[in-house]
């Protein structure tokens, strides 16, 4: 049960390293454009990432695929990151253990 409640936390600090991440990028194209994307809301970008192995959807906005991209791999990295431990379980680990 630790485990996935340690792999839900990781997709969800990922996504919001998405957010932050796609914020900045919208904050930026107002600045520069005056405008702001006109597809999908951009926090829903990352759970369209399973649909990225198809050649149309590469056929949009190449910004917006690689935001895509780039938010399902944090929440993909963050969920192995939570399930392996990285690196607090092993710090725990040898904390632990009893001077000899």
């Amino acid at each position: 049960m630790g485990k996935i409640r340690r792999c839900l936390q990781g997709v969800l600090a990922g996504y919001a390293i998405y957010l932050l991440v796609a914020w900045l990028y919208i904050a930026c194209m107002r600045i520069a454009t005056g405008g702001s994307p006109d597809t999908y809301l951009p926090f829903v970008w990352p759970f369209t990432f399973p649909f990225l192995i198809f050649r149309y959807t590469w056929e949009g906005h190449l910004d917006e695929n690689l935001l895509t991209l780039l938010g399902g791999l944090l929440m993909i990295g963050g969920a192995f990151w939570g399930y392996f431990g990285f690196p607090l379980s092993k710090i725990r680990n040898t904390e632990k253990r009893p001077d000899l």
